[in-house]
């Protein structure tokens, strides 16, 4: 009877033995490009954007696997505008096209672990998900400066590859470094009133991605 009592105290909680559940709020920084440009209804136009940073931030739920080394998490991130300008020469004069990007993104991550007695542990993984980019873009004709609207929203599907670590420096709290790159598919302006439109083939980032991790007990 005693022994088993002393085993039934040893044995860890079911919570425990499965894997700790977190939520971590992550902030997003990066050097992003939009590539293979289809441009229809201007005449010879010019793009003056290349990489340019970006931000955002955003949060995580995720749980720790005690059997497996790996983490699971749903992440939902914003990131901010990313700028792209094309000008092209016209009858009206020049004009000058100017795109803001923000994309909305729900993605599924995959961390797999090198777990080790210390409080740093190393990590690479994948992630895959959903994108919504909600594009705006200002038609200026620059000698009038008569200007036109046109908003459209785009759902993509996004993917990325990663390698970070992070760093137990309190009983709960975690803190964690990750580079990212991330494929968030294609972007579309839709046809402005007047006819131009343009589309991105690929908007890709490389992300510099900070995490602050609580977990619960």
């Amino acid at each position: 009877m005693t022994g088993a009592l002393m085993a039934a105290a040893a044995a860890p909680p079911a919570a425990a033995a499965g894997g700790d559940w977190y939520a971590t709020v992550v902030i997003v920084g990066g050097a992003a490009e939009v590539t293979r440009l289809d441009i229809d209804g201007m005449d010879a136009p010019y793009v003056e954007s290349g990489w340019q940073a970006v931000g955002g931030g955003g949060l995580r739920i995720g749980r720790t696997w005690r059997a497996l080394p790996i983490r699971t998490e749903l992440e939902v991130v914003h990131r901010y505008r990313f700028d792209l300008d094309v000008r092209s020469p016209s009858p009206e004069g020049l004009l000058d096209f100017e795109t803001n990007i923000g994309t909305t993104s729900a993605m599924l991550n995959l961390w797999v672990e090198h777990r080790g007695d210390g409080p740093v542990t190393p990590f690479i993984g994948a992630t895959a998900g959903w994108a919504r980019h909600h594009v705006e873009t200002i038609r200026t004709v620059l000698a009038t400066g008569d200007r036109a609207d046109e908003h459209e929203a785009t759902d993509v599907f996004a993917w990325g590859l990663g390698a970070g670590a992070s760093w137990d420096f309190a009983d709960r709290w975690t803190a964690e470094a990750v580079w990212r790159y991330m494929n968030l598919g294609e972007v579309s302006t839709g046809t402005l009133e007047t006819g131009e439109s343009y589309e991105a083939g690929a908007y890709s980032s490389h992300d510099l991605v900070l995490g602050l991790r609580y977990r619960f007990r």
